[in-house]
């Protein structure tokens, strides 16, 4: 018998509504950490970078992040205080080994990070690419706080997404 917990018992994965009422949005995704860094920024740890579209900083503080694999146990709760100014980023980097942070792993062959507010409501998700091992592409919005999702092929860790793109 397969056990069904987390989705409806017909199989079909229960898809919870994205509502963003917050103003604060995934921004860019990084997948494909390196093993030694070939770039500028620090490409040995995958990331994920928020972008806050409003005039008012918001305090993150109880919001939580997730992989596709929705493990509560893997699930990166914000510290109370967490601000995210006004029109700015916040990036968090992704490493399994880490002590603070979020610990579930990216896969570089594609994957799904979701973001909740309080009260575990999702409030934005977004599916990365599926890159090749030396590609150092990200996943992200064309422009800051967009709809229109791309794969970047120069990456703008915690920085204005305004890089070379092809559509995902």
């Amino acid at each position: 018998a397969e056990l069904t917990k987390g989705t409806s018992n017909n199989g079909a994965q229960e898809k919870q509504e994205v509502i963003n009422t917050t103003g604060v949005f995934i921004n860019e995704v990084f997948t494909n950490n390196q093993d030694t860094q070939i770039s500028s920024w620090d490409d040995t740890k995958d990331f994920i970078e928020f972008f806050n579209s409003t005039d008012k900083d918001v305090n993150l503080g109880g919001y939580s992040i997730l992989d596709d694999k929705m493990d509560e146990e893997d699930r990166y709760t914000f510290p109370n205080g967490t601000i995210i100014k006004a029109k700015s980023f916040l990036t968090l980097n992704v490493d399994k080994n880490a002590t603070d942070g979020p610990t579930f792993g990216l896969g570089k062959g594609g994957d799904k990070v979701l973001f909740y507010n309080k009260d575990k409501k999702l409030i934005d998700e977004m599916v990365t690419g599926d890159f090749e091992d030396n590609e150092i592409y990200s996943t992200g919005r064309k422009t800051d706080g967009s709809s229109e999702i791309v794969v970047f092929t120069e990456v703008s860790k915690n920085a204005s997404n305004n890089g070379k793109s092809i559509k995902q």
